[in-house]
């Protein structure tokens, strides 16, 4: 299936497709409260999905579905994973469910964002508000309103495992890994010392301005 929105969706300067010719041909998955959520674009190679929530066919039309953006994002993860599975199954592809977040983490990383679907139909500016765990629980109006899903974000998620201003724990130095610099061994200040989570850092010097840091696995490099 292929449709011809933009990959930003934020400004354009003429008319675009209509709503119904949008969404022609969509996904229509059940989410509760009488309605569905329509999807489109689970088969693109851009990982990018568009989502809205509509009242079940049949229902009044006078219903408004109090479906939470949570709710309506982990439908179309849901079904989206229903597809991995399929490929796993029938194409024997790899799976790599770390690259597959769920819909509070997706919130977290901030690869879901909230469009105007009137204003993109009429080639205007959809000012395009990318949401964060805080609205979870939002009830967005969804007689105008779509959602943008980045459902394999390009951001390495492993980076939000550690926390780069401490040390890390299994490579202090002078704890576990025995350096010396200038005869001396090196300074770990109390408030680099890791807590619940745990650090990046293996060395660290402001007067010189460099660090030398544990890099997860999973995330890219590259040099300067």
């Amino acid at each position: 299936m292929t449709m011809s929105r933009g990959s930003s969706c934020t400004s354009a300067s003429e008319p675009r497709q209509s709503k119904d010719e949008l969404w022609a041909g969509c996904l229509e998955r059940p989410v509760g409260d009488g309605a569905v959520v329509q999807m489109i674009g689970l088969e693109s190679s851009k990982h990018i999905v568009y989502a809205r929530v509509i009242p079940t066919p049949g229902e009044n039309g006078e219903h408004h579905p109090q479906v939470t953006i949570l709710s309506a994002v982990q439908t179309m993860v849901d079904e989206e994973f229903d597809h991995l599975i399929h490929d796993v199954l029938e194409k024997k592809k790899r799976l790599r469910t770390d690259a597959h977040p769920p819909a509070a983490e997706l919130l977290r990383l901030g690869s879901i964002w909230l469009i105007n679907e009137t204003a993109y139909t009429q080639g205007e500016d959809t000012h395009a508000h990318r949401l964060q765990p805080k609205d979870a629980d939002t009830i967005p109006d969804w007689t105008d309103m779509t959602l943008r899903v980045h459902y394999v974000p390009d951001r390495h998620h492993m980076a939000h495992e550690v926390d780069w201003t401490k040390y890390c724990r299994g490579l202090l130095v002078g704890g576990n890994v025995e350096v010396k610099i200038g005869d001396e061994k090196p300074h770990v200040p109390m408030k680099g010392l890791p807590d619940g989570t745990d650090g990046a850092v293996v060395y660290e010097d402001e007067d010189l301005g460099y660090a030398i840091i544990n890099k997860p696995g999973g995330m890219p490099g590259h040099g300067c």
